[in-house]
């Protein structure tokens, strides 16, 4: 048998592939669908002059047309292009049909808005904050994780001089993928070499080498929230993963007129690492509800944790805004109602990865609903999402949306940590990034394309 493989370079939900033949039945026998180009789906199919193979909205990348005619034949050995593929099989056409899902296509501008010169060149952990309430004007804020300072070679892709600070954060002047409108924040000691953000301050009491490993955060009246994990190095940890965690800080900062102002930065311990009474460790908080011009500050906030079970899963709690603070007044979804015991937490989904995003949609056939983006694990993890009609879930069945394939380039490659990013989505549409990273230094050195988010942009198909 022989095949022809068509990449369609986005991913859709494939209602329906219909093949027309020239008057006579085309010697096809089968056709296969896949998201990866590894995992494919396949429908044998009888032979008559018009076919339609119903693939009941499958997500699909990659199409494949399978013939009978064996491969080490002369005939075989013609099929130097798609037109000599279709003239020999007898097909005149071949059509796609669309059904009701989610399309998902590459935004690589925004990729490569992201600065790759000299300053920041690479990060992970990126979040998104509409600052619009502060003062009117447009502009976007952005927390990133551990990032590489330094210089790219534009040749060669080789980082020099590179420094990896912890945490960082960028405020981009307009909402559109501009490199030039945005602007890096990161402190400089007094000999120039780039450090953290935000650091543990003294009075905390923690390890001198403890750093901050930023969650999500929210913006409430002028202040963003974080509750940051506090990190100290791990000796035993695999290499790329030599860390622990030891607790979590609440963390505030303001801004003076689009400027992040560490002067109004304030730190306190946060109860929020602790065991659950399942046993589970618990850790909040990974997301937080996103909706246009929410929360105001007499709002109800609705905040997202994980525990840690065979994989993560999701926890729900909540809090009017203004009492962000008030750890004491914060409630836990058990499972049937919310609860002042945190230790009563239960999973409202079977799995996410440790970072993801819950925003409520207003449009289109998923108005109405809380949709969960988030990332499946492994070197490959697929983007996925799950939907609910409450904030605190059930998320149940989850949809996978789009395979990123930058694993295949390298053993050491992995993706990871996709989120929808509300401040940067056009009306209709949901914008969602993932992290790439490698396990081999020497790799990040030779590379600095690969330590970089890339952008997925998600659009419902009635």
């Amino acid at each position: 048998m022989v095949a022809l493989q068509g990449d369609l370079s986005i991913t859709l939900p494939l209602q329906s592939i219909e093949i027309l033949s020239h008057g006579r039945a085309p010697r096809v026998i089968a056709v296969q669908v896949s998201m990866d180009a590894r995992d494919w789906a396949t429908k044998f199919i009888a032979r008559t002059d018009r076919l339609t193979v119903d693939l009941h909205n499958a997500s699909t990348r990659y199409v494949r047309l399978i013939s009978d005619c064996r491969d080490d034949t002369a005939e075989a050995r013609s099929f130097e292009a798609p037109q000599s593929f279709f003239q020999a099989l007898g097909i005149e056409r071949v059509s796609l049909v669309s059904g009701r899902g989610v399309l998902a296509i590459p935004a690589p501008e925004w990729s490569e808005a992201l600065p790759q010169g000299q300053g920041w060149t690479g990060g992970d952990g990126i979040y998104s904050f509409d600052l619009a309430a502060l003062d009117d004007r447009s502009r976007v804020a952005f927390v990133f994780g551990d990032s590489f300072i330094g210089c790219v070679d534009p040749t060669t892709r080789q980082l020099h001089h590179d420094v990896m600070i912890n945490n960082c954060m960028a405020v981009l002047d307009g909402h559109a993928p501009e490199a030039a409108k945005f602007r890096f924040f990161y402190p400089r000691q007094p000999n120039q070499t780039p450090v953290s953000l935000f650091t543990p301050d003294e009075q905390l009491g923690l390890r001198k080498d403890a750093y901050f490993w930023m969650q999500d955060g929210v913006l409430i009246g002028a202040q963003l929230h974080f509750l940051p994990l506090i990190v100290v190095p791990n000796p035993q940890g695999r290499e790329g993963f030599e860390f622990a965690f030891e607790g979590t800080v609440h963390l505030t900062v303001g801004f003076n007129d689009g400027q992040v102002n560490l002067d109004s930065v304030t730190q306190a311990l946060a109860p929020m690492r602790y065991r659950a009474g399942n046993g589970r460790e618990t850790i909040f908080a990974s997301a937080y509800l996103r909706r246009a011009n929410y929360p105001q500050e007499d709002e109800m906030l609705y905040a997202y944790g994980v525990q840690s079970w065979e994989t993560h899963r999701p926890v729900a709690a909540r809090v009017i805004a203004k009492d962000f603070a008030r750890f004491d007044r914060w409630t836990y979804w058990d499972g049937r109602d919310w609860v002042a015991d945190p230790k009563a937490a239960v999973p409202i989904a079977p799995a996410v990865s440790s970072e993801f995003s819950v925003s409520y949609c207003d449009a289109g056939f998923y108005a109405g609903q809380y949709v969960l983006i988030w990332q499946q694990w492994g070197p490959g993890g697929k983007l996925a999402m799950y939907t609910a009609d409450q904030p605190e879930g059930p998320f149940e069945s989850h949809t996978e949306l789009y395979y990123p394939h930058e694993a295949e380039n390298s053993g050491t490659i992995y993706v990871y940590n996709a989120k929808a990013h509300l401040p940067i989505s056009a009306a209709g549409e949901l914008l969602v990034s993932y992290n790439v990273n490698t396990t081999s230094w020497a790799e990040h050195e030779t590379n600095a394309d690969i330590y970089h988010p890339r952008f997925v942009r998600l659009i419902q198909l009635q």
